[in-house]
């Protein structure tokens, strides 16, 4: 098993507000508040769904201190388990054919492929 993302540490929890200079992550690892717990235990589940090579660059992510970084990186988890449980291949960051660009996933089954890259809206 990898290492967990969020380490709770049950004497800081509190279910105060988002605090100022408080990234998301940071407000997330300290709520006990039954809602938020629940969502961070998913986001944990989702990581640790993660290929292991792909977990370091993720955790970074989720841990940015810019909240729409943790909101894609938390969208683009969410829909790798989508694609995983359709039964497709699925390469995070593939490459696209002929340049250095890099896409989230590339997709594919037995008959086609297809890249796809995810967007979050609302940001920005």
């Amino acid at each position: 098993m990898k290492k967990p993302l969020f380490t709770v540490k049950t004497d800081a929890l509190d279910a105060d507000l988002v605090r100022t200079g408080e990234t998301t992550f940071e407000f997330f690892q300290r709520q006990c508040e039954p809602g938020f717990v629940e969502y961070r235990e998913w986001i944990e589940e989702l990581f640790q769904d993660l290929s292991i090579e792909h977990c370091e660059t993720f955790c970074g992510r989720l841990r940015s201190k810019d909240s729409a970084e943790f909101q894609a990186a938390a969208f683009e988890m969410q829909l790798y388990r989508m694609l995983i449980r359709l039964g497709l291949d699925v390469e995070i960051e593939g490459g696209l054919p002929r340049t250095k660009k890099k896409i989230d996933f590339r997709v594919q089954n037995d008959r086609q492929s297809c890249f796809i890259e995810a967007t979050v809206c609302g940001f920005g």
